[in-house]
C-alpha cells in the first residue's frame, strides 16, 4: 500500500500466471480460449509498461543507455532462448504436423503449463522489490500535483517557447515514422503459401533475427554507445532501410546470384 509499481507488477504476473493456467486446464473451445488469451496480453502488457517506469525511474544521464542497452540485450536474449528451448520442446512433446491428436494436445498442455511458470519469476524478482512509498494524500491529487508540475515546468523552458514549431515537427515525424505500413503477417503468409517456408524454417529466421539484435545490442553496449546519438540514428535508419530491400529477392522470382564464388538461390 502507498506504493506505485509493487502492487500492480504483483496483480498483472498473478493475471498472467492463472491466465495461462486457465489455457492449459480448461479451455477446449474459442471462447474459453479468447479470452485467456486476452487477459494474459493485458498482464503481459501492463507489466511491461511498469517495468519501462522503473527503469526509467532508476534511469541517470550516465546510466540511462546502458540500461536501455541491458533491458534490449535481456529481452532479445530471453527471445532466443526460448526459440531453441521451444523447437526442442515441440520436437519432443511431438507438437509438429501429422501427429497423433492425443498426443498434440497432451504436447500443448504441457507447453502452456511451462509458460504459466514464467509470470512467476517476475513475481519473484517483484517481491524482492524495495520501493519507497508515496506521501499519503488521495492518489488524484497526488497525480495531479505531481504531473502538473511537471508539465508547467517544461511549458515554461525558453527552449520550448522558442521552438514550438520544431516540437510539432518531431511529433509529426515520430506520428509518421510509427504509423509507416509494413507487410507484417502478410508477409508471413506469403512466404508460407508462395514460397513454400515451412514452420521449422521461419522459426529458424527468427532465431537467426532475435541474434542478430542481440548483437547489435551487444555492439550497442560497446561501442556505439560512445559516439555522438544523431550520427547513430542517421546510418542506422540508412543502412536498416537498405537491408529490407533484401525483401524483395523473397518477393520476386530473380535469377540465382553468384557473389564471390557462392550461389544464392531465391
Amino acid at each position: 500500500r502507498g506504493q506505485r509499481r509493487k502492487p500492480y507488477l504483483i496483480i498483472t504476473s498473478l493475471l498472467t500466471f492463472v491466465s495461462y493456467l486457465y489455457l492449459g486446464t480448461f479451455s477446449h473451445d474459442y471462447y474459453t480460449t479468447l479470452a485467456p488469451l486476452v487477459l494474459a496480453n493485458i498482464g503481459l502488457g501492463f507489466t511491461d509498461v511498469l517495468c519501462d517506469g522503473l527503469v526509467v525511474e532508476k534511469s541517470t544521464k550516465e546510466n540511462v543507455g546502458k540500461l536501455q542497452n541491458l533491458c534490449w540485450a535481456s529481452k532479445f536474449g530471453a527471445i532466443l532462448i526460448v526459440s531453441v528451448l521451444g523447437g526442442y520442446m515441440n520436437e519432443r512433446l511431438g507438437i509438429l504436423e501429422g501427429a497423433d491428436p492425443m498426443s498434440y494436445l497432451s504436447g500443448i498442455k504441457t507447453m502452456l503449463y511451462v509458460t504459466s511458470v514464467l509470470p512467476l519469476i517476475t513475481l519473484f524478482q517483484v517481491l524482492m522489490l524495495d520501493e519507497d512509498r508515496v506521501k499519503k494524500e488521495g492518489k488524484v491529487m497526488n497525480f495531479v500535483k505531481v504531473w502538473g508540475h511537471a508539465a508547467w515546468k517544461w511549458l515554461c523552458k525558453p527552449a520550448f517557447k522558442r521552438s514550438f514549431l520544431g516540437f510539432l515537427g518531431a511529433l509529426t515525424f515520430i506520428f509518421l515514422w510509427r504509423m509507416t505500413p509494413t507487410a507484417g503477417s502478410a508477409m508471413t503468409y506469403f512466404v508460407i503459401n508462395e514460397r513454400g517456408f515451412n514452420d521449422a524454417y521461419l522459426g529458424f529466421a527468427g532465431s537467426i533475427s532475435t541474434a542478430g539484435t542481440l548483437l547489435g545490442a551487444v555492439i550497442y553496449g560497446k561501442w556505439v554507445d560512445k559516439l555522438p546519438i544523431r550520427k547513430v540514428f542517421f546510418w542506422t535508419i540508412l543502412i536498416g532501410s537498405a537491408f529490407s530491400l533484401l525483401n524483395l529477392f523473397i518477393i520476386y522470382d530473380w535469377e540465382p546470384v553468384t557473389f564471390l564464388g557462392i550461389t544464392f538461390h531465391y
